[in-house]
């Protein structure tokens, strides 16, 4: 995998430009390679696997727009999903995560409470379908 490559097709496909210098390997799950990618907009969270995981991150996409458009919780924008540099990738926006509060776990619990009412999602393996 190349990140030099996969950030030259960042600027091409949506005009982000990355600080690949400046990137931190970050946790990203067992599976995936993660990245803190500072831009020239904002920084990024950049998920990179083999190519074969191309459709794994366009389903995580299109989960996250659903997960979105309920808008009861923060969800990271997506920025991009394609391949590059050897590899398939997601690009989201990065979220700074805080030390956690009695308030802030109260008003998490409430957000989780109005997205679960705004939409009900059915899960298996390799698909999900909206419940409506």
């Amino acid at each position: 995998m190349d990140l030099e490559q996969l950030t030259a097709e960042l600027k091409r496909r949506v005009g982000i430009g990355c600080a690949v210098e400046d990137a931190k390997i970050v946790a990203g799950g067992s599976i995936n390679q993660a990245y803190y990618m500072p831009s020239d907009r904002a920084p990024l969270f950049l998920k990179i696997n083999a190519p074969s995981a191309l459709s794994m991150f366009e389903a995580e996409a299109e989960g996250l727009a659903e997960l979105r458009a309920a808008t009861a919780v923060s969800v990271p924008d997506t920025v991009d999903v394609g391949l590059a540099g050897g590899a398939a990738y997601l690009a989201l926006s990065w979220v700074d995560l805080r030390d956690k509060t009695a308030a802030g776990e109260r008003a998490l619990g409430a957000a989780l409470a109005r997205q679960h009412r705004a939409i009900r999602i059915s899960t298996s393996i390799r698909s999900w379908q909206p419940v409506r």
